[in-house]
């Protein structure tokens, strides 16, 4: 049996709140979190000398890294991206599928199950997100106006089949035809429903959410303007409590006003920071060829396609955390809560997302300028970023 003793942690404990403790791992779970715990010689100690422990980050939004994504459809490219995420801290993910052809949305399932029933070691892959194709042609962003189309249940049970019921997440503009019967049987069925990029007035949004849609995708940004007469899709998605909003708080694709306006309205239990990043996090300014074939700029924290459409984040959650926290003014705990227990909770992955016994012993070593420092999965080492 492996063992490992954290001594001296700022440790963020179930109730969000860090406290000076000790915590014991054996093999993958955590056994005990207290004050001086008794170092055995069959132990391996980690002293923390006063720095944050906290639990894995929860990535549930974004579209690859490195000069990947998830769309070229292999096996090595899901590789890719763990690597990229433990080294984050992000010990969970979910990758996106940005709208896309049949031929490509089931190459992106094959491999990315492939890669699932391998057992890779580095940040686990939690199953599906298809951002698309079922959205507002008018509201589109950066997706292929070509591959659009309205809802299809036929459709969307033969993706599932091809991937083991492992599609978790599905976004779903809630004005399209067919948008309601389609939301009420995903969300009957396991699946994590999303609203968003949408030009829904107030009440069609307010009948998604009804028929069981549960999160706002990347709130604010591909929904129709707030109108004090017509608020749309937003007036819904920021008055009704069934819905957790999305956000992705880099400050580009968001304001440090509108976040504060977000947190105000939902609190710390509904929002889930993001960072919808695009292929381009992690790499250096300048102009790349995305898997898709287009040229996509990358110009500080946002990358752009050749029109100036904004197509995705060069930032990670981590940058997220640290921008809620230093501008906009919420609790560091508050800001980790966004990205670990709020998203374990609503993707039902309850061995997670809380540092408390008999969890997965998914740990963060971070310090007070909220830097990742070392990832730790099922309690062993993936690798120092210091």
């Amino acid at each position: 049996m492996s063992k490992t003793l954290f001594k001296n942690a700022e440790i963020l404990l179930e109730d969000f709140t860090f406290k000076r403790s000790d915590l014991l791992v054996e093999d993958g779970i955590i056994s005990k979190i207290s004050k001086n715990i008794t170092a055995k010689s069959d132990i391996d100690i980690v002293e923390c000398g006063g720095l944050y422990l906290i639990p894995g980050l929860i990535e549930s939004h974004f579209h690859g890294c490195m000069g990947h994504d998830p769309e070229e459809g292999r096996e090595e490219t899901f590789e890719v991206i763990s690597d990229f995420m433990a080294k984050s801290g992000i010990t969970t993910f979910i990758p996106a599928l940005i709208s896309s052809t049949d031929e490509v949305t089931e190459r992106y399932i094959k491999a990315g199950t492939s890669f699932m029933n391998k057992n890779y070691m580095g940040s686990q892959m939690a199953g599906f997100y298809l951002e698309g194709p079922f959205i507002s042609k008018e509201y589109k962003g950066a997706h292929d106006i070509n591959v659009l189309q309205n809802p299809s249940i036929e459709k969307f049970k033969k993706w599932q089949d091809l991937a083991g019921g492992k599609i978790i997440k599905i976004i779903v503009a809630p004005e399209l035809d067919g948008a309601l019967p389609f939301i009420k049987y995903t969300s009957e069925h396991g699946v994590v429903t999303d609203i968003g990029h949408s030009g829904a007035t107030y009440e069609e949004a307010l009948k998604g959410i009804d028929a069981g849609a549960r999160i706002a995708t990347h709130t604010f940004n591909a929904m129709c303007p707030f109108k004090h007469r017509e608020t749309g899709i937003l007036g819904a998605v920021l008055t009704d409590d069934r819905i957790t909003c999305e956000v992705i708080a880099d400050l580009g694709h968001v304001s440090a006003p509108a976040l504060k306006l977000l947190y105000k309205m939902k609190g710390c239990d509904r929002i889930h920071i993001i960072s919808d990043s695009f292929c381009s996090v992690g790499l250096a300014e300048g102009r790349y060829t995305s898997p898709d074939g287009r040229t996509v700029i990358v110009k500080g924290i946002l990358a752009y396609l050749e029109n100036g459409t904004i197509t995705g984040s060069s930032s990670t959650v981590v940058d997220g955390i640290r921008n809620m926290v230093k501008v906009v003014g919420v609790p560091l705990e508050e800001a980790i809560k966004m990205t670990t227990k709020n998203k374990a909770d609503i993707f039902g992955l309850s061995d997670r997302g809380v540092l408390s016994k008999g969890k997965r012993a998914d740990i963060v070593l971070m310090d007070e300028k909220i830097n990742v420092l070392t990832t730790y999965i099922k309690g062993e080492e993936y690798g120092k970023n210091n």
